[in-house]
């Protein structure tokens, strides 16, 4: 039997864990500017945010903090109404703004990602305009439909959390946070169970187009029946990541280390307030070197997931509609599905002179 046509990044038949990984290098290899141009696009105008958002803090936090500076050796000092509301918009604004960065950056990987995957696997290089032009007329479904499976899934512990508290209030603190223990562990493994089912969702919407309600349905039922090899999939291209992750940053936090003089800081005396001063200078430093080479690794190791989640996707539907039939048909291969054989009719009799109709 001759092997499955290869066009692009995976061969078209049912796909093996292997075939999952070589095929995320590969996408990312041969389209590098589709895959990560708009993950740093996104990332670029995150960091523009967050410096607005350092320009507008600055005055009112340095404020707070040459005020607390000043009264250090004052027992009786404590911070003004004005001072804590400052903080805590700050603090708030600093946390939102996170949040909201890293759901744009997740996002805008699924979008390069699965966009270029769609000309990935039939051979065909895509370009960084191509990525965009194709990709962002799906931005709102796929945000709708990743916000509708973060409700499904982390739904459990909110009413977790929220039933141990109104138990707390009514029992006393020590039931609360009882019941809050039995049923975070049940509410938890609820979430993990619906974040690996629902692994095909980002291929869903991208790939077919689906509403974000249609698409959660689609994609549930898709998945049906092979929650555990996701699992070990999503684990292995996590693990992965993480490794990649480790093995670039650690050289290079060892050699901040020994740059800023932090490392050989760390056994000095805390209460010395010329060492302390000294240790807390080297610990900038440290973080100043390794913090941003940390988030240049994070971005090129985040496509990962996307791309392994879209090639999930694509076996799903090798699997379970034949869609490899249709894609080597699409890359140009000529595939011939076998025909049942029919029964043949019987050879028609002669008729006998006695068979034949009598005349009236």
């Amino acid at each position: 039997m001759p092997p499955p046509p290869k066009p692009g990044v995976i061969p078209l038949r049912p796909l093996s864990i292997g075939d999952i990984i070589s095929g995320i290098f590969m996408t990312i290899r041969f389209n590098f500017l589709a895959v990560y141009g708009p993950v740093f696009i996104t990332a670029v105008g995150c960091v523009v945010l967050f410096g607005l958002l350092g320009v507008t803090e600055w005055t009112p936090l340095h404020t707070f903090w040459v005020d607390a500076k000043n009264n250090a050796n004052n027992a009786g000092w404590h911070p003004s109404t004005g001072e804590i509301t400052n903080a805590a918009v700050a603090f708030g604004l600093l946390m939102l703004l996170t949040l909201v960065s890293s759901l744009a950056i997740y996002i805008s990987a699924n979008l390069g990602s699965l966009a270029t995957l769609r000309h990935a696997v039939v051979g065909r290089r895509v370009t960084f305009k191509q990525s965009l032009r194709e990709g962002l007329p799906h931005l709102w479904r796929l945000l709708g439909a990743i916000l509708l499976m973060g409700v499904v899934a982390f739904g459990g512990l909110i009413v977790a959390v929220a039933v141990a508290l109104l138990i707390g209030l009514a029992a006393g603190a020590g039931a609360g946070a009882a019941m809050g223990v039995l049923l975070y562990f049940p509410a938890g493994l609820w979430g993990i169970y619906v974040q690996v089912r629902l692994v095909t969702l980002p291929g869903v919407v991208m790939l077919e187009g689906a509403r974000p309600l249609a698409a959660f349905k689609r994609a549930w039922r898709l998945n049906a029946g092979a929650w555990w090899r996701s699992c070990g999939t999503l684990f292995l291209i996590t693990l992965l990541g993480s490794v990649v992750s480790y093995v670039v940053t650690m050289p290079f936090s060892l050699w901040a280390s020994t740059v800023s003089g932090f490392a050989g800081m760390a056994t000095s005396n805390p209460n010395d307030p010329n060492q302390f001063r000294a240790l807390l200078i080297a610990e900038l430093l440290y973080f100043a070197l390794v913090m941003p080479v940390s988030v240049v690794v994070n971005l090129l190791t985040l496509p990962l997931m996307p791309v392994g989640q879209g090639l999930m996707y694509m076996d799903r539907r090798i699997r379970r509609e034949s869609l490899d039939l249709q894609l080597a048909e699409e890359a140009g291969f000529l595939i011939h599905q076998p025909t049942v054989p029919t029964q043949a009719s019987p050879e028609p009799q002669e008729s006998s002179p006695e068979d034949a109709p009598q005349a009236p």
